[in-house]
C-alpha cells in the first residue's frame, strides 16, 4: 500500500516555466555510474529508447512479455533522459527499479509502489510499452525514496497504521489527510520532484537540435498533463 502512485492536480504552466538552475546546483556535471541492478539499468535504459537487443533480452529474463517487446516500434535513442533519470534515482538512494509485484500490497490494477523495506520502485509491467507513463510512474514513486532518506519514519508509519484504523482501512483516505506519508509524498514532494526532473532534462538537452528539442517538449507536456490523472492502485 506504501507508495502506491497519487496524481493530483498540478497546473501546466506551473511545471513548464523555467525554474531556478539552483534546485539542482551542478547536479548534471556531477560524475555517476551505471546502475549495479542489472533490471535497474535495463529499464532506465528502455524508458530512455536506448533499448537494443540486449536490453529486450535482459527485460525478457525479468519476465517481460517478449510478444509485446517485438511489437514496439523504435523511438529516438534519448541520453540526456537516461541521465536526468539516472542522477535523480542516485540522488535519492539509488533504489532497484524493477516490475515484480510484491503479493497482496499491489492491487490487480495498481501502477507503481515503492517499498521502504527492499527499497524497490515497482513498476507494473502491464503499462511498460508506455514509455512515458513509466517515467511519471518512476517519479511519483521516487518521492517515497526521497521521504526515506529523513528520519523518523518508523515512527511515521506507525502513526499511519492508527490514522487507516481510524479510517475504517479505506487506504484511499490517507492521501487527502495531512501528515501522513502518502500526503506529503504526493501532495508535496512529487511536484518539486517534477520540476527538479524537467529542469535538469532541459539542461541536459541539446538546444541546437531541433528534433531533440521537439521531443523534450513533448515529454515535459505529457508529464505535466499525467498529474492530473485519477490514481490507479
Amino acid at each position: 500500500m506504501i507508495g502506491s502512485v497519487y496524481c493530483q492536480n498540478i497546473k501546466t504552466d506551473s511545471i513548464i516555466k523555467p525554474v531556478q538552475k539552483d534546485l539542482i546546483e551542478n547536479m548534471h556535471h556531477k560524475k555517476h555510474s551505471t546502475p549495479k541492478d542489472r533490471e535497474t539499468k535495463a529499464i532506465i535504459s528502455f524508458m530512455s529508447n536506448l533499448d537494443d537487443e540486449s536490453i529486450k533480452t535482459e527485460l525478457q529474463n525479468h519476465g517481460y512479455a517478449t510478444t509485446i517487446l517485438n511489437t514496439l516500434k523504435p523511438e529516438e535513442k534519448d541520453s540526456a533522459l537516461y541521465e536526468t533519470i539516472l542522477e535523480m534515482n542516485q540522488k535519492y538512494g539509488d533504489p532497484k527499479i524493477t516490475s515484480k509485484r510484491s503479493g497482496i500490497l499491489n492491487g490487480k490494477y495498481y501502477r507503481g509502489q515503492f517499498s521502504p523495506i527492499t527499497h524497490n520502485i515497482r513498476i507494473n509491467a502491464k503499462i511498460y510499452n508506455n514509455k512515458k507513463e513509466m517515467v511519471s510512474i518512476r517519479l511519483a514513486e521516487l518521492s517515497h525514496a526521497k521521504q526515506y532518506q529523513g528520519k523518523r519514519m518508523i515512527l511515521r508509519m506507525l502513526k499511519d497504521g492508527v490514522k487507516l484504523l481510524e479510517n475504517g482501512f479505506k487506504y484511499d483516505k490517507m492521501y487527502d489527510q495531512k501528515e501522513t506519508i502518502e500526503f506529503e509524498a504526493h501532495k508535496e514532494v512529487e511536484p518539486e520532484l517534477y520540476v527538479e526532473f524537467i529542469q535538469s532534462y532541459r539542461d541536459k538537452i541539446d538546444i541546437h537540435d531541433a528534433k531533440e528539442n521537439i521531443r523534450a517538449i513533448e515529454r515535459i507536456e505529457f508529464l505535466s498533463e499525467n498529474m492530473d490523472k485519477e490514481k490507479m492502485e
